[in-house]
């Protein structure tokens, strides 16, 4: 009897441990139909441990992936890709629950702007205060 209790809570334990596996999704940057910038999907809920992958989808353009300063968890690794020439890419991990702002930044004042959510949505005193970005912006 023991011994099947024991299978029994193997069994369970890797059932549960197995479910947990982190996720990668991709992101295109295109040219919409009227030749502006933008991220698709440009808002995208995924979990802690989920992988993003941005992929330059723009045939003449290149762009870069900028977390916000004022618009990422605090204690959160801010996270700035280089300019990324067309159909190359990009990954970051992202392991702190919250709302993550970003842009492109050449592309920025066009619209190019996206927001990831690990998990749940930030509360607004949860969300970075300080004055320095801590960015390169490499353009």
């Amino acid at each position: 009897m023991i011994k099947i209790w024991n299978l029994l809570a193997i069994a369970v334990i890797s059932l549960s441990s197995s479910s947990g596996y982190a996720q990668e999704h991709i992101v295109k940057m295109v040219s919409d139909d009227m030749g502006r910038p933008a991220f698709v999907p440009d808002d995208l809920l995924i979990q802690p441990g989920d992988v993003i992958v941005w992929v330059n989808a723009d045939s003449e353009e290149l762009h870069n992936i900028v977390a916000d300063p004022f618009g990422t968890p605090r204690g959160s690794e801010l996270f700035e890709s280089p300019l990324i020439d067309p159909s190359g890419k990009w990954s970051h991990k992202f392991t702190q629950l919250g709302t993550y702002h970003y842009h492109c930044h050449p592309h920025s004042e066009e619209g190019m702007l996206a927001r990831i959510v690990v998990g749940r949505e930030s509360l607004q005193h949860e969300l970075r205060t300080e004055t320095g970005s801590g960015h390169k912006h490499h353009h």
